[in-house]
Parts: C-alpha cells; sequence; structure tokens
C-alpha cells in the first residue's frame, strides 16, 4: 500500500517497480489512482479519483505516451476527451447532461449549444482559417448568423451578418466588435 507522498517521492525519483500500483491518499484508504508500468513507463489504463472517492479521470498509455485522456462531471457523464494519434490531437467536450459541446481536431473546430444545436463551426488549413464559409456562426435555434471567408489565415470578400432571419453582406472591418470577439477572431 501506497499514500500519494510516497507516490511522489517514487515517481519523482524514477525508480517505479514494474507491476500494477495502486496510490492512496494520505488518509491510507481512499484509492487517488490506479495503474500499471512495465520498463518504469505508463501502461494502459491509469484510473484517476478525487478525495471522496469519485473517478475524476482516467487515462490510456502505451510506452509512457498518452494515447486517450478523460475527465468527468461530477454526475459520472463524460465532461473531456483528448485523444493522440499519428502525431495529431483531438478533443471533444460534453455538457453534464452528455450533450456534446465541441469537437476540435486540427482541421476543424465545432462548438455546439447546450440543445444539441451547432453554434460555431472554423475550418483550418495549415493551423489558419481557410476556405469557402470557413466561419459560421448560429442561433441556438440553428439559424445562420454570419458565415465568413478566408483564405490563409485572411479574411476575404464580405460576410454574411445578421440576426438570422434576415442577413446581409458586410466588410470585415464593419463586422462589429462583440461578434468578433464571439468569434475568437479579435486577437
Amino acid at each position: 500500500m501506497h499514500t500519494e507522498a510516497d507516490w511522489k517521492e517514487i515517481y519523482w525519483t524514477k525508480e517505479v517497480p514494474d507491476g500494477n500500483w495502486t496510490i492512496f491518499y494520505e488518509d491510507s484508504v481512499t484509492v487517488a489512482q490506479i495503474g500499471q508500468f512495465q520498463n518504469f513507463k505508463k501502461q494502459g489504463l491509469f484510473r484517476y479519483y478525487d478525495l471522496f472517492g469519485r473517478k475524476d479521470s482516467e487515462a490510456t498509455y502505451q510506452d509512457g505516451q498518452t494515447l486517450i485522456y478523460k475527465s468527468f462531471h461530477l454526475n459520472g457523464n463524460l465532461s473531456y476527451q483528448i485523444s493522440y494519434s499519428n502525431n495529431k490531437k483531438i478533443s471533444q467536450s460534453w455538457y453534464d447532461t452528455g450533450i456534446p459541446a465541441s469537437h476540435i481536431t486540427d482541421k476543424r473546430k465545432i462548438y455546439f449549444f447546450p440543445n444539441g444545436r451547432m453554434r460555431l463551426r472554423k475550418e483550418y488549413t495549415n493551423g489558419k482559417l481557410d476556405g469557402d464559409g470557413a466561419v459560421a456562426l448560429f442561433n441556438e435555434r440553428g439559424q445562420l448568423v454570419f458565415r465568413g471567408n478566408w483564405e490563409a489565415g485572411k479574411p476575404q470578400g464580405k460576410f454574411v451578418y445578421g440576426n438570422g432571419r434576415r442577413n446581409k453582406l458586410v466588410k470585415y472591418e464593419k463586422l462589429p466588435k462583440s461578434l468578433l470577439r464571439e468569434l475568437e477572431l479579435d486577437n
């Protein structure tokens, strides 16, 4: 049986013996984490618990490298997940109701309202906004509020902007600062 203090001391000296490990909080009763080491590296599924014994997060490792990390809401529903594959990162998040909140890759970022409808979509090429309709914003009813084209990270042409019912074409410079902040384009 190991306490969290033991774990910190052993882990930082890199003298972690191979095998299954259960690490306890300082009360020596509450499990802090469970996992396995091979050749001094995390291997397979690790589960992490809060001070009340609830599963807080878990991660899957291969040769010490994280493949998947998940965190959970207090109700047990998945809150956040990051996956790594072929040097690509995919992150997703969910509301505590289980409805998706976001889905992010190197090519696309999508955010959702709590009702499940898409709120914002951004398309990327080589890390820069790019493409026809590279940015689109919707209201909670699913109506288009903003749509814009980008090329290599630079705004192109006029943009569709309005309240979802009556939209108009507007130059980028004339778009409201509040909209640019909401689109995270004001930096």
